[in-house]
């Protein structure tokens, strides 16, 4: 099991005077950072944001560290999960599929946003990690589909946008 010593995480104060009629809850790996900020500006204030970013985690080990703090969500909330980037450095991909699909069991009582996950442009296309990012994407999708609590976010970084 990996470990992954920078973890950070930020909550919105929520007073007795402003009670947050909805959570939003942010989990993921370093492409996750810098969103919630933009996320808070956009929303009104009856949404409480709260996010985790593990910078360089497997989507696996975080899905797993996160239970605890899911629990008390309602159907009134959201979980976004953007990672998964990190777990296609061995063929992995179905094991990613499965853990998905365990989070989404034990957290059916809540709404689920899922993003794909961005090929590696600094590799070549046809390489084996990112050939596996496209096939977990197409599995991402179908899983989408079949659960009705379930949306999807589909990242499409260009090229340009890498260095």
């Amino acid at each position: 099991m990996e470990t992954v010593s920078s973890v950070v995480t930020y909550v919105n104060s929520v007073t007795k005077n402003n009670l947050k009629q909805h959570k939003i809850t942010m989990i993921g790996d370093s492409f996750l950072r810098g969103i919630r900020e933009n996320v808070e500006l956009s929303l009104s204030n009856k949404f409480g944001i709260y996010s985790m970013v593990k910078l360089g985690c497997e989507l696996c080990i975080f899905l797993e560290s996160t239970n605890s703090v899911l629990g008390s969500l309602t159907q009134r909330d959201i979980i976004l999960i953007c990672g998964g980037s990190n777990d296609f450095n061995t063929d992995k991909g179905e094991s990613i599929i499965d853990h998905i699909m365990e989070f989404i069991k034990t957290n059916n009582h809540t709404n689920i946003v899922l993003t794909n996950v961005p090929i590696h442009y600094d590799l070549s296309y046809y390489l084996q990690e990112n050939k596996g990012i496209r096939s977990f994407n197409e599995k991402l999708m179908t899983v989408t589909k079949e659960h009705k609590q379930i949306a999807l976010i589909a990242i499409d970084i260009d090229r340009k946008y890498h260095t």
